[in-house]
C-alpha cells in the first residue's frame, strides 16, 4: 500500500508484511475517521465514492502502479476483463473499490473485500490495496479513503478492518498509526506459492 513516499526499500530486503488492525468497537481512535466534521483538504476537487464499471480503464493503472511500487509487477495478471468480471459481474462481487475522483480523473483507490465469517460472528472488512498517485499525495486523499472504508465497514456490520503493510514501508506505518491503527504483535503471515500448493495437493495422490 502506498500513500506517501516511504523509505526506499533495499533491493535485498525480503518482502515481509506486518499485519495492522483497526478495531471498530469501543475504540475512540476511530471517531475522527467517522466524524462528518473531518473533511479532506480540497474536497471540492476530489470526491470519494464507490467504483463503477465505467471506472475500470482508470482503475487498472492505479493497481498496476501499486504493483510496480511493491515489486510484484512481474506477477501482476489483472486486466480490464478480470476487473469487469470479478468486481462488477459476479454476485456477490469478489472485491469492491473506493476511488478518489479528481478534476482530471481517478487519483487514488482503496480495494477491499468482506470476510463474512469470523470468530466474533460478525463480518470483517479486509483492505487489499490502497494507492494514491504520486502527484496527488499530501492532500489527505489516503485518509479520506480510509474514512470511507471505515464507513463501509460500519454500514456492513463489520467488527474490524484489517490490512497489511510492507515491513519496509515506514511512511505507511506512520500514516496508519496516526489514524489509530496498531500493529498485530501476535499473528504472522504465511503463504504457499502456486507450485507449493500443487505439490502439497498432489502429495500422496495415486
Amino acid at each position: 500500500m502506498e500513500l506517501e513516499p516511504p523509505a526506499a526499500p533495499g533491493s535485498t530486503q525480503p518482502r515481509v508484511f506486518a499485519s495492522i488492525r483497526l478495531w471498530l468497537d469501543h475504540h475512540a481512535t476511530l471517531l475522527p475517521l467517522l466524524s462528518p466534521r473531518c473533511t479532506m483538504p480540497n474536497e471540492d476537487a476530489v470526491a470519494i465514492r464507490l467504483a463503477v464499471e465505467a471506472d475500470i480503464p482508470a482503475l487498472l493503472p492505479l493497481m498496476r502502479g501499486l504493483a510496480e511500487f511493491e515489486k510484484y509487477a512481474d506477477s501482476f495478471a489483472v486486466t480490464e476483463s478480470v476487473l469487469r468480471e470479478r468486481g462488477f459481474r459476479h454476485s456477490p462481487a469478489d472485491f469492491h473499490a473506493l476511488v478518489a475522483d479528481g478534476e482530471h480523473g481517478l487519483v487514488g483507490m482503496l480495494v477491499f473485500y468482506i470476510v463474512p465469517f469470523t470468530a466474533e460472528a460478525v463480518p470483517a472488512l479486509f483492505i487489499k490495496e490502497l494507492f494514491v498517485a504520486a502527484p496527488s499525495r499530501g492532500q489527505g486523499i489516503g485518509e479520506a479513503l480510509m474514512r470511507a472504508a471505515s464507513r463501509e465497514a460500519v454500514a456492513r456490520g463489520c467488527g474490524r478492518v484489517r490490512w497489511q503493510v510492507a515491513d519496509w514501508n515506514d511512511g505507511g506505518k506512520r500514516f496508519y498509526e496516526r489514524l489509530g491503527a496498531r500493529a498485530d504483535p501476535v499473528w504472522v503471515n504465511y503463504a504457499l506459492s502456486a507450485d507449493t500448493v500443487r505439490a502439497l495437493a498432489d502429495d500422496g495422490m495415486p
